[in-house]
């Protein structure tokens, strides 16, 4: 699995698309929003990502309510995610499963396909339907929505900060807290809160939601913050006088 998971990533995602995108001539670095992530928008990055994955989670609970998860769905992942029980297996699970995706499907979905859907729709309509792809292409009528909430949000990131480093940053540590949390390797604490079959079952207190939607909304501000002075800054320059 972590084997055929590697090939996919890197040899049927970015692969073709850096081909592609070779083959077309297009500005690689404007193509795929290869800008440098500032200080303040990569905390607000983090920021975001780790509350809007604590949402992800009960709206997962929701989810499940609708549209219950099999069993034999569910034991596959927990076999998958019992790799990280060990150290070595942790630090595969983690290049394989959190930071091979953040590179590679970042690229294709929040860079190559990002940028040329926003030619003929605008933006935010195309972080929308490139949102429902990055569901579709999960191959999972479980996971469709809410990987499709997660690809908005790194859509957002990735269009507001002007850098796919941020959505990178934001889907590698998505996936590197799932995994943690899946393989019972965070803090014991956190662990009594974000148990992911506790929270199948039973959702989040709403305290920890109330703290995710106050991070969720702080993480944005801050981004907004961020954007408002790099466009005040970009109109100073074009207009010196």
């Amino acid at each position: 699995i972590i084997s055929g998971l590697l090939i996919t990533e890197w040899g049927l995602i970015l692969l073709p698309t850096l081909l592609l995108l070779w083959f077309v001539r297009v500005d690689f670095k404007e193509s795929c929003y290869l800008y440098r992530l500032s200080g303040m928008d990569a905390a607000a990055s983090i920021l975001t990502a780790l509350s809007c994955l604590v949402l992800t989670l009960h709206f997962g609970f929701l989810h499940n309510k609708v549209l219950p998860i099999p069993e034999d769905y569910h034991q596959f992942f927990k076999d998958f995610f019992a790799r990280g029980e060990t150290p070595g297996g942790l630090v595969t699970l983690l290049l394989a499963a959190a930071l091979s995706p953040a590179i590679c499907e970042e690229m294709l979905f929040r860079g190559a396909m990002l940028s040329g859907v926003r030619q003929r729709l605008g933006p935010w309509a195309s972080v929308l339907l490139i949102a429902i792809l990055f569901g579709l292409f999960h191959i999972s009528i479980y996971r469709i929505v809410p990987t499709a909430l997660l690809g908005i949000m790194l859509g957002y990131l990735v269009l507001r900060t002007g850098s796919i480093l941020s959505g990178m940053l934001a889907h590698g540590l998505v996936n590197a807290a799932a995994i943690l949390l899946a393989s019972e390797r965070m803090p014991s604490r956190l662990m009594e809160w974000l148990a992911l079959e506790h929270v199948e079952q039973e959702g989040l207190p709403w305290e920890i939601l109330v703290i995710a939607g106050i991070g969720a909304v702080a993480g944005i501000a801050l981004i907004e913050i961020s954007h408002a002075r790099r466009t005040r800054a970009d109109n100073v320059n074009a207009n010196p006088g």
